[in-house]
């Protein structure tokens, strides 16, 4: 019988500034980041990023960021593609 094991994760935790780089929260998950792109999108907002330890991450007007750190959130889509792969691989055999 195999064993299945939960694999306990803890994604990493952006910091959120304004336009007057004043600090208005933490961002813990993809989700959010997501959220809050879409946000300064659809106001139009400038000026306010993302701090993921001393990396600064622009939030453009288009929901796009001025840069992402390589792996940063990642996780969802390497799992997808895993998941993506395997279930190609049962239809090629």
């Amino acid at each position: 019988m195999n064993t299945i094991k939960i694999t306990r994760f803890t994604p990493a935790q952006l910091k959120f500034y304004g336009p007057d780089n004043q600090f208005i929260g933490f961002v813990n998950n993809q989700v959010e980041a997501l959220r809050l792109r879409i946000e300064v999108a659809k106001q139009q907002a400038p000026g306010y990023y993302f701090m993921y330890g001393s990396i600064k991450i622009d939030l453009l007007l288009n929901g796009g960021v001025s840069n992402w750190p390589e792996g940063l959130y990642g996780e969802v889509s390497d799992l997808c593609r895993e998941i993506y792969n395997r279930q190609q691989n049962d239809l090629n055999h």
